[in-house]
This record gives structure tokens, sequence and C-alpha cells, in this order.
């Protein structure tokens, strides 16, 4: 039963990080997007003012996420989100295999009680 509430949780983990890559992924290709439509270069946008009309988007813990994102962009860090996606995914891989690991054991742990 354990076995079950570990792979229960490491499943939502895996779609919460899932959630939060597609969110970011989609939210950078819209922006751009956007500005194409409008013609806006990115050099014309204010960043202060689109950092703080993006935090206002967000709950928490993505809100405190976002905020720490923005101060280190602004300090000259505009690699940042990218390794944060890359982190995501990696964590993500690995809730799905520790979910698939743990359904297993439970599932043979079952089998092997019932023979």
């Amino acid at each position: 039963m354990i076995l079950f509430a570990a792979s229960l949780v490491a499943a939502v983990v895996q779609r919460y990080l899932a959630v939060l890559v597609a969110i970011w992924a989609s939210g950078e290709a819209d922006g751009r997007t956007v500005f194409a439509e409008v013609g806006v270069a990115a050099t014309d946008v204010d960043p202060d003012v689109l950092f703080a009309e993006a935090a206002r988007a967000y709950w928490w813990p993505v809100s405190a996420l976002f905020r720490r994102l923005a101060r280190r962009v602004r300090e000259g860090d505009f690699a940042l989100a990218g390794r944060i996606a890359i982190r995501a995914l990696q964590l993500q891989v690995l809730a799905m295999l520790f979910q698939v690991i743990a359904l297993l054991v439970a599932i043979v742990s079952i089998a092997g009680s019932l023979a």
C-alpha cells in the first residue's frame, strides 16, 4: 500500500513539473508571437514593466520562482530560464522512473503474496 501511495505522489510531482515546463514554453512562444504581431521589438519593452505584469499572473510557488528568475535576468543571467526548464525536465524524468519502479515493486509484492 505504501508503494502505491509513493507511486501516486511521484505521479503528482511529475505532472506538476510537466505543467510548469509547458507553461514556460508556451508563454515564451506566445510572447514572441504577440511582439511580432504588434510590431514591437524586444528592445522597445521595459523589462521592469514586463516582469511586473508577468509576476501578477503567477500563484505561489511559481510566483516566488518567477521573482527569483526576474531578479537574476535583470542581473544579466539570461540562460537561467533554460537551466531551470532543463532541471525541471530532469526531475520529471526521475519522478516518472520512481513512479514506475514503485508501481512494479508493489505489483510484484502483491502477486507474490497472492501466490
